[in-house]
């Protein structure tokens, strides 16, 4: 599943690891960084890409997706299926209306 909208959002999100902002360190802007691949030289689907700094994003190239998660002690899965859940809830409608939020009671 591809959704550069989400990649665009997501790479104004905070790093997952460190919670620094996009801003505070251009020189090591956030990068989405992928699931496990679809095979051979391939990505993961966008929905389930986390947002890390870029060099942290190296290190997990470098290391793979379990030693990286171990290292940081969290879930990519469950991290990217939270993030990817608060993007639907704030992504504006097709017709370009707001979402609609469920109302409280």
């Amino acid at each position: 599943m591809r959704d550069k909208g989400y990649l665009r959002w997501l790479r104004k999100q905070r790093d997952i690891v460190t919670g620094y902002g996009p801003t505070w360190f251009p020189e090591d802007p956030i990068e989405a960084a992928h699931g496990p691949v679809n095979g051979m030289s391939q990505k993961g689907p966008d929905n389930e890409a986390v947002p890390l700094s870029r060099s942290l994003h190296r290190e997990q190239h470098r290391i793979g997706w379990p030693a990286f998660e171990a290292k940081y002690g969290f879930s990519r899965a469950e991290e990217a299926k939270r993030l990817y859940a608060e993007y639907l809830a704030t992504k504006p409608t097709a017709d370009g209306a707001s979402p609609r939020r469920p109302s409280a009671r």
